[in-house]
C-alpha cells in the first residue's frame, strides 16, 4: 500500500488523505528507492488532483534526499519527477564514503532535547542532518 496525507501547515488539519494498493515492480535496492516508490507517489498525486484539483506545496517522504551515495535520494527524485518541493526523513543513517554511525557517534550523544540537531557533512558540504 502507499499513502498520501496532506496537512495544512497553519491549522495542522488533515486536508486530504488517500491510500492505494500497489504492486511493487522492483525489489528494494539500496540507493535506488526512487525507482521503486515514485510510481506510487505519482498515482497518489494524480488521484488527488482529480479529486480535489490541487496539489501540496511540499512533500515529505520516508527516505533520504541529498544525504545519499549519489547525493540524489528518494526525496530529490520525487521533487524532480513531480515538480513539487520535497524533503526526506529517514529512519536510519545511510552510510557511504566517510559518513557512518562511527563518524557521527560523538555528535549523536550531544542531542539531548527534542528538536536538537546537527548537520551531516561530506567534504564540508551539508547533505542532511540528525535530529532528536
Amino acid at each position: 500500500a502507499a499513502a498520501l496525507v496532506v496537512i495544512n501547515y497553519s491549522s495542522n488539519e488533515v486536508c486530504y488523505e488517500s491510500v492505494i494498493k500497489v504492486k511493487l515492480e522492483m525489489p528494494y535496492v539500496s540507493g535506488f528507492l526512487g525507482f521503486r516508490e515514485i510510481p506510487a507517489l505519482e498515482r497518489l498525486l494524480d488521484k488527488m488532483k482529480k479529486e480535489v484539483n490541487w496539489q501540496p506545496d511540499l512533500i515529505m517522504v520516508d527516505g533520504n534526499g541529498r544525504l545519499h551515495q549519489k547525493q540524489f535520494g528518494l526525496a530529490c527524485h520525487a521533487g524532480v519527477v513531480t515538480g513539487i518541493r520535497c524533503f526526506g526523513v529517514a529512519k536510519d543513517l545511510i552510510q557511504f564514503e566517510t559518513i557512518s554511525r562511527n563518524s557521527i557517534q560523538d555528535e549523536l550523544k550531544t542531542l539531548k532535547s527534542p528538536g536538537d540537531w546537527f548537520p551531516i557533512k561530506l567534504n564540508g558540504v551539508v547533505l542532511g542532518g540528525a535530529i532528536k
